[in-house]
């Protein structure tokens, strides 16, 4: 929770230093896109635990149980992602390398790393996209798993309609 608290505390005083000077620097865009997944990361773990200490009812529906893994994954990846980015821009302000490269970049900052930051979204969202299709190869070939979605259906089945299988 306290790690909920700080980002939030961090996205109030980006948002509010944007508010007063009307304009965000590039490592304000890149600490709020930072801490934006961060918390939703944090809280979509609080969810996870939360469904595990209630018996994983929340499961039972197999595209809620896609949707939560998908988004936590997505907010692991972005996270990941978004830290990579502040790593390169701190690379690029600290760097001691006189290359034309590296000057370009550094003249162009806030273009590379806005483009950076919209590639990083796309891959966030990509990757999890293609987990989720592979989980769902694993339960459709997975008997276990399948034994235990189908056995959630068959007892809620047996607590509507109890005369059907006795």
């Amino acid at each position: 929770m306290p790690g909920i608290f700080s980002n939030v505390f961090i996205i109030r005083t980006i948002l509010m230093n944007n508010s007063r000077t009307r304009d965000m620097k590039v490592i304000g865009n890149i600490l709020l896109v930072l801490t934006v997944p961060t918390v939703c990361y944090t809280c979509m773990l609080v969810f996870n635990m939360f469904t595990i200490f209630l018996n994983d009812w929340i499961y039972v529906f197999r595209y809620l149980f896609y949707t939560v893994k998908f988004l936590v994954m997505y907010t692991n990846f972005s996270t990941c992602w978004f830290s990579s980015c502040l790593c390169f821009f701190y690379f690029i302000k600290i760097r001691n390398i006189s290359s034309d490269v590296f000057m370009w970049i550094q003249m162009n900052i806030s273009k590379v790393i806005s483009w950076m930051m919209v590639v990083s979204a796309l891959m966030s969202a990509v990757s999890p996209s293609l987990y989720i299709e592979e989980l769902k190869k694993h339960f459709t070939r997975n008997t276990s798993a399948t034994i235990i979605f189908n056995d959630r259906e068959h007892l809620e089945n047996q607590r509507t309609n109890p005369n059907l299988f006795s």
